[in-house]
């Protein structure tokens, strides 16, 4: 039951936007301009070995009655990160940013587009910390979440 808990709190980051705040992804609401009535939920990160390329899983939910877009993502334990359309075949091909249109929700976990983090400096064993910084075009904003199982994440 503890497992079922701590994976749901995992998974779970409800907070709004702001430029260079620090949020906590642990299903803490807070509420920050420029990107008020933006919110991030179901955030994990897959566990990965040294030199992967692990998916991150998350919601963007826009209520804040604009547009927004997120241009990239990072993280100090990894060289880089990348969006993403999926493709044919199980290719992707690289976005510049992904659009959240006012009263959207963009599943990264489902659809047709994802952000990954590119090249682990170590490897990222399930339930270790992850902070990860989200760019978007109006500010950025650091989430903190966990690493998941692949398939459960």
């Amino acid at each position: 039951m503890t497992g079922a808990i701590n994976r749901d709190i995992a998974r779970t980051a409800i907070i709004s936007l702001v430029l260079a705040t620090q949020a906590s992804a642990d299903g803490i609401e807070r509420d920050f301009e420029p990107l008020q009535g933006v919110s991030i939920t179901q955030l994990c990160v897959e566990s990965a070995r040294k030199g992967d390329d692990p998916d991150v899983k998350l919601s963007i939910e826009n209520w804040s009655g604009k547009t927004v877009a997120l241009t990239g993502i990072k993280s100090e334990k990894s060289k880089g990160g990348e969006l993403y359309f999926r493709g044919a075949f199980n290719t992707s091909v690289q976005s510049e940013s992904l659009t959240i249109l006012q009263n959207e929700t963009l599943n990264l976990s489902s659809s047709h587009v994802g952000v990954r983090l590119l090249g682990m400096k170590q490897d990222l064993n399930v339930g270790q910390h992850v902070p990860l910084l989200l760019e978007f075009r109006d500010g950025t904003v650091r989430v903190d979440t966990h690493a998941l199982e692949d398939g459960s994440c």
